[in-house]
């Protein structure tokens, strides 16, 4: 079920995220390829001299940019559907799966204009959240809202192993390189905004090579570590990241964090307000 829940979750990613090459994974969209859902040349997926229509879409068109395979393992279940499965339940004026596979335009429609709110040309969008379009198929309560960073840890104590994969892109082994391990199943940004949004000071922040920020800010963030016995994870690049400022791993007590005290944490800082501003800036 959680399984089901990420992957229902990654179909609110939305078209930039079939744009993009996760380190590791199968590639979504081929490089270099046209977008012709908008403005487009209608004849990559329609005959030439025909009105463009769902009755004469090519069939296997969009496996010219787009890999079947990767949707398949990384964004929702393509094929060996169980169409009987209890709780799910296709619309009827959806375009039905073939055999036991859905195909693209079940779930997605090709407007010739762009429409920003429904970047993902879900069917039947625009939707308020993107979610809301998995609830045309799946039973709404079904999937309810749940909070990775505090669910964890069983009731008999072990780690729930399918909570992992919320995140990352394979459950824990003690086995698995640290790298290996660490590795997200969409990258930092876009697994958090699954659930998060980016806030304000979230966009000042975010993604800033702090390396080449403002004179004194990357020292006094050196030695603010130091100071504090603390380390806060920045990308490959310096730059700073949302588990930067923020654990992420709730109670299991293997992230880096000098909250202190017995309050509220409820933001997961890694320091209280007053002090992590003063990792970078100066007082």
């Amino acid at each position: 079920m959680r399984t089901m829940i990420n992957r229902c979750l990654n179909i609110s990613l939305g078209f930039a995220v079939l744009l993009s090459v996760a380190f590791g994974q199968l590639q979504l969209t081929s490089d270099g390829a046209v977008n012709p859902h908008h403005d487009g040349d209608c004849t990559i997926c329609h005959p030439k001299n025909q009105e463009p229509t769902l009755a004469n879409y090519q069939t296997g068109s969009c496996s010219k940019c787009h890999s079947a395979a990767a949707v398949d393992a990384q964004i929702h279940p393509v094929f060996h559907i169980d169409l009987k499965t209890e709780g799910i339940t296709i619309p009827t004026a959806f375009p039905q799966p073939t055999g036991d596979s859905l195909r693209c335009v079940t779930c997605h429609i090709m407007p010739v204009k762009y429409n920003r709110a429904n970047a993902s040309f879900l069917r039947g969008g625009p939707f308020k959240e993107e979610i809301d379009f998995c609830y045309q198929c799946h039973e709404r309560d079904n999937y309810q809202k749940m909070n990775p960073h505090l669910s964890m840890i069983n009731a008999d104590g072990h780690i729930d192993k399918t909570i992992c994969q919320v995140c990352h892109l394979d459950p824990p082994n003690p086995e698995t390189p640290a790298i290996v391990a660490r590795e997200m199943s969409l990258g930092m940004e876009t697994t958090c905004n699954k659930c998060h949004a980016l806030h304000n000071h979230e966009k000042n922040h975010w993604g800033i090579d702090i390396s080449k920020a403002k004179e004194g800010i990357y020292t006094q963030f050196r030695k603010s570590e130091s100071d504090n016995k603390l380390s806060l994870p920045l990308g490959p690049d310096h730059q700073i990241q949302c588990n930067t400022c923020h654990y992420v791993h709730g109670k299991l007590g293997i992230d880096d964090v000098a909250f202190g005290g017995p309050g509220d944490n409820p933001h997961f800082l890694r320091m209280p307000p007053a002090k992590l501003c003063y990792m970078c800036h100066n007082k």
